[in-house]
């Protein structure tokens, strides 16, 4: 089994929220992406901003895949990743706002 790290968990959970919102707003999703009715201007957006929330989680995954190969050491590698977290949390925080 592979080794588990901050970074990897949290990416894992942030997607599995953006899964569990797609699940709840199903409805949603399938009226826009499937039989495309009009919706206002505004409501269009919320497929392209999930798609680019899942994005950015794949890219996080991808980010700590990186961080493994090149960071042996296994404290320093936890506490870098534990600043990208942090500093991902910020940012999402501020992006929504």
């Amino acid at each position: 089994m592979k080794k588990w790290t901050v970074l990897k968990i949290y990416f894992i959970l942030y997607l599995a929220c953006c899964l569990i919102y797609t699940i709840l707003n199903w409805n949603f999703f399938w009226n826009e992406l499937v039989t495309w009715n009009t919706t206002p201007f505004y409501e269009g957006w919320e497929v392209i901003s999930l798609a680019t929330l899942v994005l950015l989680g794949l890219i996080g995954l991808l980010i700590d895949y990186i961080l493994t190969k090149f960071i042996k050491n296994r404290r320093t590698l936890n506490n870098v990743e534990i600043v990208l977290a942090i500093a991902f949390s910020i940012a999402l925080w501020f992006g929504s706002k």
